[in-house]
Parts: C-alpha cells; structure tokens; sequence
C-alpha cells in the first residue's frame, strides 16, 4: 500500500455525564509522506466545540515510514475492527499515491494490534503530542501507570526507554528547571525532595537527570545502578494509584 496521507479523527463522547466545557473531547491527526503533522485538539464547549490546541510540526522519514507501513499493515491482514455505541469512536482516512481514499471507522477502546505491535502506543511513540486519543482514546491514570511499571524492568538503553515513555505520557518536562531549588541546578540536593514530591515534581526530576546524560554521558545509568531513579518512578507509580 503505497500511502500518501492519513487522517484519523477520535471523538471521545460516549454514553454518560456531559462532558464538561473545558474538556477536549476530539482530535484530528493528519500525517503526510514528508513528515508533515498537523493536530488539532477541541473542547466540548457547549453548543459547539471550541479548538482548544492546535500544533504542526515534523517527524522523521523513518518515522513516518514506519507508521505508515504498520497501517498498511493492518489493512492488508483485514483485522477485525472493533465496534461499539456505548464509547467513542475514530474514523481513518487513508489517501494513496494514485489519489485513491478508503475510510475505517471502529470503537476508541484500543485493540488496534498489527504484527504484536499496538497502533496507539506506536503513534504516542513517534509524535510527540501529549495525551493523543489515536485509536484508545485518553491516556488515563492506570495507563500512564502501565507504561510506567515497564520502567521498572527495563528492556534496552535506559535513557531512550525513559524518554519514550516520559514523552508519551506527557511527563517530559522541558520546563523542568522551574521546579528546581538550587542555580545552578544541583541534582542531589534536588533529589532529596523525592520524599514529599508531587507528580510534577517527579516529572521534572527525571527529566532533570536525562538532561544531565545528554551533558556528561552515562550519568543517568550510573544513577540507575546506584537506585535514584526507580524510587522517582514509584513514587509517580503511587500518586497516581492514589488519584485513581
């Protein structure tokens, strides 16, 4: 399947309370050949939803190969499509080369599975866009907390399993310095406040520790091996259980 674009657009409103105003309740996910992405989150609003974030930027030729080949994937395997009334839904227009469009629809409850490969968990991957629906809809607590959990018995190079999920999650804080005590930025001293730290807090101490691998090399896994960083992910792991 030779794809040109995608767009998948996943609405989050399903049987139940009304959503509040201010709560996004669609996304639209467009993705061209080159990389190209453009996304667009809307609240509820009240009669009508409102745009509540919109952001356009670029992902690698690997990336966008890669994520086009697993839809292509998934067409050509014909896997059956989940469908329900009671949940929200996507609906996933694929255009080729030739111009040719074909649209899919099915429930926002996951199971989008292609070659063992999770469709949702590999575009939160490769975008990075915070709390992207894509076929599962939003990343609640106990999501984030199994994403989490895989951080503790990690796989491969720690520094780049940490930044994937961070970044899928919506935990990689690029602003982390604002929640820092010490200037310059101490990370022992910072570390010291795991304790009575809040979820964001955590969040910007693991960041604060990848940021200091990308200045001097191998310092994040040395933390590792000296246990500084899985107490920072259980405690992220327990305020989130404790949220619910």
């Amino acid at each position: 399947m030779n794809i040109k674009k995608i767009s998948l657009i996943s609405n989050n409103l399903c049987y139940g309370p009304e959503p509040l105003p201010d709560e996004e309740i669609e996304q639209r996910l467009t993705i061209n050949d080159k990389g190209r992405v453009w996304f667009s989150g809307y609240n509820y609003g009240r009669d009508v939803y409102s745009v509540a974030r919109r952001k356009q930027l670029t992902i690698s030729e690997y990336d966008v190969d890669r994520l086009f080949h697993l839809i292509g994937l998934w067409v050509e395997e014909r896997q059956i499509i989940i469908d329900a009334t009671d949940i929200g839904d996507w609906k996933l227009t694929i255009t080729e080369q030739d111009g040719t469009t074909t649209q899919y629809s099915g429930a926002l409850c996951g199971g989008m599975i292609v070659r063992f490969v999770n469709l949702t968990r590999e575009f939160r991957r490769k975008i990075p866009i915070e709390n992207l629906f894509v076929f599962d809809g939003p990343l609640d607590n106990w999501a984030k907390i199994e994403r989490l959990q895989e951080l503790l018995v990690p796989q491969y190079t720690l520094d780049d399993l940490y930044i994937e999920v961070l970044e899928e999650i919506g935990a990689l804080d690029r602003h982390y310095w604002e929640h820092m005590t010490t200037e310059p930025i101490n990370p022992d001293e910072e570390l010291k406040r795991l304790p009575d730290a809040n979820y964001e807090l955590c969040a910007a101490l693991l960041t604060m520790l990848l940021r200091e691998d990308h200045f001097c090399n191998g310092a994040f896994g040395n933390r590792f091996e000296k246990g500084q960083v899985t107490p920072i992910v259980e405690r992220m792991i327990e305020l989130l259980e404790a949220e619910g």
